[in-house]
């Protein structure tokens, strides 16, 4: 939207490659580790680098091994090593929030001094998609940078875009041509949840972490 054309695309996944051919005509290579040990040079030259890595090493959820993960743990340091040898003007890597508390911060003043080595200018900021409209909560830390300086670039700026107004009805089809019914028990459930958010008085405020519907019914002790 922004007139820019994608390059290149990376997913381990068979499944997902396709879906992400089907979704927008690219075929994405396989394993990053593999591209990167042994043809980096197919990876075109490119003004900006956006990079999802694993969040599992690195969430609250999680076993939190960070870099001690050797399969999941380490694909920032291939973010790093493209960034070294294509020299992008831009990046924007995306991951759990948690990420900058890991480690007693120790992950995230790693990840930033190698980013700072190569010569590029850092911030960051937490974003869900329910702040522009979306309704979908999924907080995640966006990592952004520049080679050199990031004095014109603000977050503030990102801000002027977020809404209190969301329209569920914009993200639902009237007549959907494939779709999949919801059992009886999960409809059950979203009834059971509902009926819990209503009986909270209103002055209380929801949770703002998971809680999970399995718990209710449970035969096992809290």
């Amino acid at each position: 939207e922004l007139g820019h054309s994608c390059v290149f695309a990376s997913e381990i996944d068979p499944t997902l490659r396709k879906l992400y051919y089907d979704n927008w005509g690219i075929e994405p290579v396989g394993d990053i580790k593999q591209i990167v040990s042994k043809n980096i040079e197919s990876i075109p030259k490119h003004d900006i680098l956006c990079a999802g890595f694993p969040c599992q090493p690195f969430s609250k959820a999680g076993k939190q091994l960070g870099k001690e993960d050797k399969e999941r743990g380490t694909l920032f340091n291939e973010i790093v090593k493209i960034l070294k040898y294509r020299r992008p003007k831009y990046f924007i890597l995306e991951n759990v929030p948690f990420l900058a508390k890991h480690n007693n911060e120790a992950t995230w003043r790693y990840m930033e001094n190698q980013l700072r080595r190569l010569g590029y200018d850092v911030d960051h900021h937490n974003y869900s998609p329910h702040d522009f409209g979306i309704p979908q909560h999924r907080l995640r830390i966006f990592i952004v940078g520049r080679i050199n300086s990031l004095a014109d670039f603000e977050f503030e700026n990102i801000d002027l875009q977020k809404t209190q107004n969301i329209d569920v009805y914009n993200f639902i089809q009237d007549d959907p041509k494939v779709f999949r019914k919801l059992p009886k028990g999960n409809q059950e459930c979203i009834k059971l949840w509902q009926r819990f958010i209503n009986s909270v008085p209103k002055e209380t405020k929801l949770p703002g972490f998971p809680i999970w519907s399995m718990e209710f019914g449970a035969t096992y002790p809290y």
